[in-house]
């Protein structure tokens, strides 16, 4: 009986120490909890002040950023309006005083040999003791100035096509290069002197291919561009290669000016119609 109640108490205690250890460890697991949540609400909490700290800055540079541009566009609308006043009341009606610009400037009206009306304008300024006529003509696309030539510079008459070889003021010089139209030439006489309207140019050359092989349509067949009698002026000095070849349809004395100190090969290939 007495080893009964040994045992008995013995189990007892054990199972004492057991609950007590059991108590223990889920004490010690809560406290380990409790912890863990405390660092979070602080972490949390520590997250939330810096974004409300970090917003506020930003609210008010964009509150700022608003207002200086607001006050931007204002004060551009106010100096755009003061200057639009400005303008408005210092412009004055054009008058034709205004216009032509009071003394010493005098208009009139000529008529140009096509007919055109053509506006002149002269203005008379004093330099010193002597006086100076300044003359410029303007049409209806307003003044006209005088082009200075250049070298390569092309134009044209009723008849033929010309080069600029010399731009040299006293000394223009042109060369023939073609022809203009497309209707037979008769008797082609090349001018000595040609203008383009503002100056007066020296014909000195008639270029490589100028006339070459020159047809138009006649009937079912094609003839000769140029026919009869060639006139080369007295200021040709050289006649490029090939520059009558094949115009058959030249014919009679031909003349070769005594200033020509070139003449290029076949200048005059298969004219049979010319002699001399």
């Amino acid at each position: 009986m007495d080893k009964l109640l040994r045992c008995q108490t013995i189990f007892y205690r054990g199972l004492s120490v057991l609950v007590a250890v059991a108590l223990l460890a889920s004490q010690n697991q809560l406290v380990t909890l409790a912890a863990e949540n405390v660092e979070a609400e602080t972490a949390a909490e520590g997250d939330t002040n810096l974004a409300e700290s970090n917003a506020e800055p930003e609210q008010g540079e964009s509150a700022e950023g608003n207002a200086e541009a607001e006050q931007d566009e204002s004060a551009g609308s106010n100096a755009e309006a003061g200057q639009n006043e400005l303008l408005e009341g210092e412009t004055e009606p054009e008058t034709d005083d205004n216009r032509t610009g009071g003394g010493g400037a005098e208009d009139t009206q000529e008529a140009a040999e096509d007919g055109t009306l053509v506006e002149t304008e002269e203005e008379e300024t004093a330099v010193g003791e002597t006086l100076i006529t300044v003359s410029s003509e303007s049409t209806g696309y307003g003044m006209k100035a005088a082009a200075a030539a250049s070298v390569g510079d092309e134009f044209n008459d009723e008849t033929y096509t010309y080069k600029v070889t010399s731009a040299d003021e006293g000394d223009l010089q042109v060369e023939v290069t073609g022809v203009s139209t497309s209707d037979r030439i008769t008797n082609p006489k090349i001018p000595s002197s040609v203008s383009d309207g503002e100056k007066s140019y020296t014909v000195k050359s008639i270029g490589e291919n100028a006339f070459r092989s020159l047809r138009i349509p006649e009937g079912n067949y094609t003839a000769p561009q140029l026919q009869g009698q060639l006139t080369i002026p007295d200021s040709v000095t050289e006649i490029g290669k090939y520059a009558f070849g094949y115009c058959s349809g030249l014919t009679g004395t031909l003349t070769i000016p005594s200033g020509v100190t070139k003449i290029g090969e076949s200048a005059f290939y298969e004219c049979s119609g010319l002699t001399g």
